[in-house]
């Protein structure tokens, strides 16, 4: 949520229709973005019990389960997409400008185009939470978003290329971080019981295990997320500037959400190897305490927004008027 915070304040540079084209298609790309993270966390849940029961055996097979599962829902999705994308810009966001729409479909076809390397990453990521290897999760996350904000720099500051410069800087850094992604799961591989052999075929067995878990996950996302995608409909036939307006605020608002959103994902793994272990009790009390830290987390984080909102809005570059309507939105 920093990096994406980060990246809008970077496009905003490129004008309005730039910022606005990004955060039309980005409602979408969080919608589907969100599914297939749903399966890397279908992988934390089963890991987490296997682990917690230590029938380690199991956890290659998962692993095999979660990354070719993530891979093929991501695969899945983008092709889908891939040949709609003129038709679903056209039904969802008809109303915007001939420049937006222009640029919103050269971030989607891009977007899109990345979604398997970044599922690798997810899938990746789901199995080292599994086993508790947070912190393996953790420098993996940071280097493809590192990556990516490196890579803004050069593309969109540097040599200013606007939404060219932003999926060429996202492709580029999801595309080294599923490669140390494969990279990591092979120097933990020890840890997982998993043969290399056994990641090259996929186990459609224990995809479909992986699938019926994180579906959960995903209906939860589906209505959370579908939502923000009506509501991004209703602004975009309110004109060009109050679409760049509303991507400004939420890239702000959305800062109040990194530790509970951090809180809620460390969850995960915490209870399934407490279930695994058939430790009910302790599963219900993590759940109460993370609940109260995370809500707790949540106020603090919005008085603190609400406390630095005019230094924040400094590092945009809109219009003035822009401005005003930030002002008023936030």
């Amino acid at each position: 949520m920093v990096f994406n915070f980060i990246n809008t304040a970077m496009i905003s540079s490129s004008g309005e229709a730039a910022i606005s084209a990004v955060n039309m298609v980005g409602s979408i790309n969080v919608f589907l973005f969100q599914i297939f993270v749903a399966v890397g966390l279908g992988g934390t849940v089963l890991i987490a019990q296997y682990f917690g029961r230590g029938e380690h055996q199991m956890l290659g097979k998962v692993v095999n389960g979660t990354v070719f599962g993530a891979v093929l829902v991501a695969t899945s999705l983008a092709l889908l997409f891939l040949l709609g994308h003129r038709l679903i810009l056209d039904l969802l966001f008809g109303d915007a400008a001939p420049a937006v729409m222009s640029q919103a479909r050269l971030y989607m076809v891009d977007v899109l185009i990345s979604y398997p390397f970044e599922a690798i990453v997810e899938g990746t990521n789901g199995s080292l939470r599994g086993i508790g290897r947070t912190r393996s999760s953790l420098q993996l996350s940071l280097a493809m978003n590192l990556l990516n904000l490196l890579f803004n720099f050069i593309f969109i500051v540097y040599f200013k290329m606007g939404v060219l410069g932003l999926v060429v800087s996202l492709n580029l850094s999801r595309w080294l971080a599923s490669s140390f992604a494969l990279v990591t799961l092979d120097h933990l591989r020890e840890l997982f019981f998993m043969k290399w052999s056994s990641m090259t075929h996929i186990d459609f067995r224990m995809i479909k295990r992986v699938v019926v878990v994180c579906i959960p996950f995903a209906a939860e996302s589906f209505f959370f997320n579908g939502g923000k995608i009506i509501m991004q409909m209703m602004i975009v036939s309110l004109g060009t500037q109050v679409i760049a307006t509303n991507a400004i605020a939420t890239s702000w608002v959305q800062l109040s959400e990194i530790v509970p959103s951090a809180l809620g994902t460390a969850l995960v793994p915490i209870v399934g190897q407490s279930i695994g272990r058939h430790n009910l009790k302790d599963a219900r009390k993590i759940t109460k305490s993370f609940l109260v830290t995370g809500i707790l987390a949540y106020v603090m984080g919005e008085l603190l927004l609400l406390a630095s909102f005019n230094r924040g809005l400094s590092y945009f570059i809109p219009r003035p008027l822009l401005n005003h309507e930030f002002s008023s939105c936030i």
